[in-house]
């Protein structure tokens, strides 16, 4: 059954009388809950709803219970006093259909349910019972068995139970199997997703923003071809896309521009949730080495192409979410993309918000001038001008990088028409200011090495080894300066005697690397100037010190293979270690495990 017939499931159930109980079931996000209150909106009469997600006791589902029903009473004022006497009435203990052996849990619910049915008059009560499959492992499930048949015996109430079986948690699911055909007089299998769910989750919740005209065309062309069929996944998008117009954008914009942020907010939610197209690296390299076994240097590259698409969300976003398919670069409608990812994440700080407002505003004034043809028509003439200006913003290093795609873009339609033109520039020197202006605008210490670089295989589209080449260098530059600067970072803080022992994993995982050449020459001279990093362990030290000690003790032990620095480390530790029996003692505890220094 499709999950819009939900409602028709319930307007049945509320105009016969065939069942007393029945179970919708369906899998999760698939919209049984949305449809359910949908209905209860429309006929609140006589419904009452409760969700066992976030109840922590059998007592907050009774008292829910409670305070539904109170509020369901038409003649709440009158009787409102019997209700509350009710609730401290003496209740009645249930020994639930012999389910089980001990006494069951106290209902208070059934006596407030005997006085509501005194004022119910023909109208029947439906109790509709949600998330059974997320209720806490502190609530048996037994107990919200014996429950529903508990109620159920009352002659004008009706229970609907709802939840995905295939969840129900392992240590419940015998016990449910075993009584449910005694408990559930009719269960509704839910196995088709309906689209009208989305349509109406997104336009109720969207339309102060955007037209119905636009989120319709949206919600055909984007959220359809991706077959999303969960719709907490949907709300996850709406609630990143209000949250970041309530919350970080720093002036008021057309619904035009509404929709390029909601599509961002949407393909994270949907990617980081759900992992639509993330491949399996190891299946798919086995696959391109049987289709091309003896040829390793495309294997390598196809490799390297998907250790980055399974590392770099951004990347993996644009290439299944956006319209890359343009002649030059990528959709602009993903420039925002990397700050909607870190504040999904919420990695929000005052400078990411002032850098977001900085690339939409940006954004905003392209979309408002008139179309630029592209460069590829344009007249000899118009063509040098262009390039021209982009050459000398670049030799001038004031260049303003706006959004990564936008100035590689700009690099490789000054190297195509350099060479198609016979332009001249001077390909070292562009190589050179290049790598200053993305040293200075998009590198940043705080971030991943591979995340400091550009992945080639992803921008450039057609054969331009200029580009290639200019894109290598930069990536083998920020490997080196990258490590080096992160050495430097751990000489500082030991310098400062914070010892952080987290700071070192840098090292450990870089080590292990086939690059780490450079950086392991460059670690081996700080460390040879500066005590080989070693805390002063002749004196009172904390565990901190203490795991620092240790880790660096690894990190010599795992990539110390010099020999000379291995002779200058022996040196090093046995003289400090002279004449000092605590500190001699302490080396001899890390020697223990991996032994490093031999005794002069």
């Amino acid at each position: 059954m499709k999950s819009k017939q939900i409602k028709d499931i319930l307007k049945q159930f509320d105009k016969n009388n065939t069942y007393k109980k029945i179970f919708i079931n369906g899998v999760w996000g698939i919209g049984k809950s949305y449809y359910a209150n949908e209905y209860l909106a429309e006929h609140k009469k006589n419904i009452i709803y409760v969700s066992l997600f976030g109840k922590t006791s059998f007592d907050s589902i009774t008292s829910e219970l409670d305070c539904e029903l109170i509020r369901c009473s038409k003649n709440y004022e009158t009787r409102k006093k019997s209700f509350l006497d009710s609730l401290n009435d003496v209740s009645v203990e249930a020994n639930f259909l012999g389910i089980i052996n001990v006494s069951a849990p106290i209902v208070k619910s059934k006596n407030i349910l005997l006085e509501f049915s005194k004022v119910l008059n023909k109208k029947e009560l439906i109790i509709i019972i949600d998330d059974l499959e997320r209720k806490s492992p502190k609530i048996p499930i037994e107990d919200i068995m014996g429950m529903i048949e508990e109620l159920s015996t009352l002659e004008k109430i009706k229970i609907v139970l709802i939840g995905d079986e295939s969840k129900i948690n392992g240590n419940d699911i015998e016990k449910w199997e075993n009584f449910k055909e005694k408990i559930i007089d009719k269960e509704y299998k839910i196995n088709t997703f309906s689209y009208d769910a989305i349509e109406s989750l997104v336009i109720n919740k969207l339309k102060g923003y955007i037209s119905k005209e636009l989120l319709d065309d949206y919600i055909s062309l984007f959220i359809k071809k991706h077959k999303i069929k969960n719709l907490r996944t949907i709300n996850k998008g709406i609630n990143l896309f209000l949250e970041i117009v309530n919350n970080y954008i720093s002036k008021k914009h057309n619904e035009k521009v509404y929709l390029v942020i909601l599509k961002n907010c949407m393909a994270v939610a949907i990617e980081l949730t759900e992992e639509l197209y993330k491949t399996d690296k190891a299946e798919e390299k086995e696959k391109s080495k049987i289709e091309s076994p003896s040829d390793k240097i495309i294997d390598d590259i196809i490799t390297e192409w998907q250790i980055k698409n399974n590392l770099d969300i951004s990347y993996r976003i644009k290439q299944n979410y956006f319209n890359e398919n343009t002649l030059f670069g990528y959709d602009t409608d993903s420039s925002i993309l990397d700050y909607i990812i870190k504040i999904y994440n919420s990695e929000i700080t005052d400078e990411l918000i002032q850098e977001f407002n900085k690339v939409l505003n940006t954004f905003v004034e392209k979309k408002q001038k008139p179309n630029e043809k592209n460069v590829f028509y344009l007249s000899e003439r118009k063509i040098k001008e262009k390039v021209s200006k982009i050459y000398n913003h670049i030799t001038s290093e004031k260049y303003q990088i706006i959004t990564l795609e936008e100035f590689i873009d700009d690099l490789y339609n000054m190297f195509r028409w350099n060479k198609a033109l016979d332009l001249k520039y001077n390909f070292d020197d562009i190589s050179n200011h290049v790598n200053n202006i993305l040293l200075s605008q998009y590198y940043d210490l705080s971030k991943e090495e591979y995340q400091n670089q550009i992945n080639k295989f992803s921008f450039v589209r057609e054969n331009n080894t200029e580009l290639c080449e200019l894109l290598d260098n930069y990536n083998n530059l920020v490997v080196d300066r990258y490590s080096k600067e992160k050495i430097d970072n751990i000489l500082t803080q030991f310098k400062h005697k914070n010892y952080n022992p987290d700071i070192l994993n840098f090292l450990k995982w870089k080590f292990k690397q086939e690059n780490s050449k450079i950086a392991r020459k460059y670690f081996l001279e700080i460390c040879k100037k500066n005590n080989f990093l070693i805390p002063n362990l002749k004196s009172e030290i904390d565990e901190l010190s203490w795991r620092w000690t240790h880790s660096i003790w690894d990190i010599f032990y795992e990539c110390l293979n010099d020999k000379k620095a291995n002779e200058e480390l022996n040196n090093y530790v046995n003289s400090i270690k002279k004449n000092n029996k605590l500190l001699a003692y302490r080396i001899s505890l890390l020697q223990e495990s991996k032994s490093l220094v031999k005794n002069k």
